[in-house]
């Protein structure tokens, strides 16, 4: 099995919050990825967008995904304004994060793309 892959990056100038996933992901995974979130986020300012590619993610165990989850909590209360999960073609990472898309009392937003392309159409609707 494929194992993790993950690029994290806070664009400053956009104030986006750029997620890439790919293959697998264990606890073991799962921790320095929230750790990644924690240093990035704190580069932008409330009201940032995120962008998060998981077109390529294969499987998420089920302790890693209780991480993962945490990692979209930080991002709800560092002040993200909207997440565009771009999900391609896989109902794996459809179905996974949108179990980690309940968020009550949040003005946070959350869409699904099925390209990058489409995710920049969404951000460009401000």
């Amino acid at each position: 099995m494929e194992r993790n892959g993950y690029n994290i990056v806070a664009d400053k100038a956009l104030n986006r919050l750029n997620i890439q996933l790919s293959g697998t992901f264990s606890i073991e995974d799962a921790l320095p990825l929230i750790n990644r979130i924690n240093a990035e986020v704190v580069k932008l300012r409330e009201g940032f967008d995120v962008i998060n590619d998981v077109r390529e993610l294969k499987f998420v165990d089920s302790k890693a995904a209780k991480e993962i989850k945490k990692g979209t909590a930080i991002i709800q209360s560092k002040g993200a304004k909207r997440i565009i999960r771009v999900v391609g073609s896989s109902k794996f990472a459809l179905v996974t994060f949108a179990k980690f898309s309940n968020f009550n009392n949040s003005n946070m937003k959350i869409y699904y793309a099925p390209t990058l392309e489409d995710a920049y159409k969404i951000l460009e609707e401000k």
